[in-house]
């Protein structure tokens, strides 16, 4: 292997890549978030300051356009009580259809149904540390909150990462202004190459065309 080849391969060894992408082709990311990607922050808040402060939503958006969270895979109906721990998996989602989507709407008509299965908030005093929070996005919220979640920074498992961006086809890679990996920009033939799996990768993309709100 000579010199130009060894050092691409040791870029591509790398655990962080930044993308700069127009906010047309965030949607490739879809899998991604609904499967569930981790984000490195402070635990010990609740869901509002999470969301507010941390991943950039607006607390009216919070309040009224995500009307269904899961923390732990349990309903809760008020993001303000709900305090987040290392490790945590916190789903959030627009009104789903039907008797379902009713049932499981945050502080709904029917949510006491399921009051055996609702979030119950600990009465202890949290305490804020560094952690790490698994989120997953579903329907409009995907969409909506793709941008601000991208742009911060996620952690993923090479292996569906590397996948992902096989899988893309040229309306995707003209899109894509530049990739790099570990600060060193790599073109599409040597980011194809990368064989990421089984570790953690840290992504980031910053939209080229369109401010985030």
């Amino acid at each position: 292997m000579n010199e130009m080849g060894k050092n691409n391969q040791e870029i591509l060894q790398g655990a962080a890549v930044e993308l700069k992408l127009d906010s047309s082709q965030l949607y490739i990311f879809s899998p991604l978030l609904q499967r569930g990607v981790d984000v490195y922050g402070q635990v010990g808040v609740s869901i509002t300051e999470f969301l507010c402060q941390q991943i950039g939503a607006s607390p009216e958006y919070v309040e009224k356009r995500i009307q269904t969270i899961f923390l732990n895979g349990k309903p809760v109906d008020d993001e303000d009580l709900a305090i987040l721990s290392d490790g945590d998996t916190l789903a959030l989602s627009a009104s789903m259809p039907g008797a379902l989507g009713a049932t499981m709407r945050k502080g709904g008509f029917f949510s006491p149904l399921r009051y055996q299965i609702s979030h119950t908030p600990e009465e202890k005093t949290p305490t804020v540390v560094d952690g790490i929070v698994t989120l997953k996005l579903f329907n409009i919220i995907l969409k909506e909150l793709a941008g601000l979640v991208l742009s911060r920074g996620i952690s993923v498992d090479g292996g569906p990462l590397a996948e992902l961006l096989a899988r893309q086809g040229e309306v995707f890679w003209k899109g894509l202004r530049e990739i790099s990996v570990d600060g060193k920009i790599v073109d599409r033939e040597e980011i194809s190459k990368v064989d990421w799996s089984g570790r953690n990768v840290l992504v980031k993309v910053e939209v080229t065309d369109a401010s985030l709100a």
